[in-house]
């Protein structure tokens, strides 16, 4: 299965969310795709970057989708204080 840019290895998927162009993008739709993908059972996945893998990669990129979404709508839904960010930043 040839995936282009919507798998990916050795590097994390991003959102490429410009507007007024890609207003289009859902991270949602992202992980409903990658379920899709992986109901059709292929041998071989081919990535839009790095290495060819199996089937596992398609689970590997929907389980970090879903950590990605889970993460932001906890974060969203707490108050953040500028504080704590720069004490996370480097």
């Amino acid at each position: 299965m040839f995936t282009g840019d919507l798998v990916e290895t050795g590097q994390f998927a991003i959102f490429p969310w410009f507007p007024p162009h890609d207003t289009d993008v859902s991270g949602t739709r992202w992980i409903a795709v990658m379920e899709r993908l992986a109901a059709q059972s292929p041998r071989v996945v081919v990535p839009g970057h790095n290495d060819i893998d199996g089937p596992q990669l398609l689970s590997d990129i929907h389980d970090y989708l879903e950590l990605l979404r889970d993460e932001t709508w906890r974060r969203l839904a707490r108050p953040c204080h500028h504080r704590w960010v720069r004490e996370l930043s480097p």
